[in-house]
């Protein structure tokens, strides 16, 4: 216990990301099925406006708290920026 706060610091080193990223990317699937048909590949929506939906509904889930996660290992990263290219690809129609 620190003296001069009156708090207590724990240091645990198996602390790790893969759980937070686990629950955000379970968030992102369920977000994006919901959105499918507005976002999806048959959708009339113009691409200027599927991405608006994107930044405005599914991006602020990930981006939520990234300032924290310089922490993370790599494939932690990975797991989101799989899903963010997924995503994209359905909006853009590619491949």
């Amino acid at each position: 216990m620190n003296d001069k706060t009156g708090s207590v610091r724990i240091t645990y080193r198996k602390l790790t990301w893969r759980k937070h990223i686990t629950t955000k990317r379970k968030q992102l699937d369920l977000k994006l099925r919901r959105l499918y048909w507005i976002i999806g590949r048959k959708s009339q929506l113009s691409l200027e406006n599927k991405l608006l939906v994107y930044k405005a509904i599914l991006k602020p889930i990930w981006t939520y708290g990234v300032q924290l996660w310089g922490s993370a290992s790599n494939s932690n990263i990975d797991i989101l920026e799989r899903f963010q290219s997924k995503v994209l690809r359905i909006i853009t129609d590619a491949p």
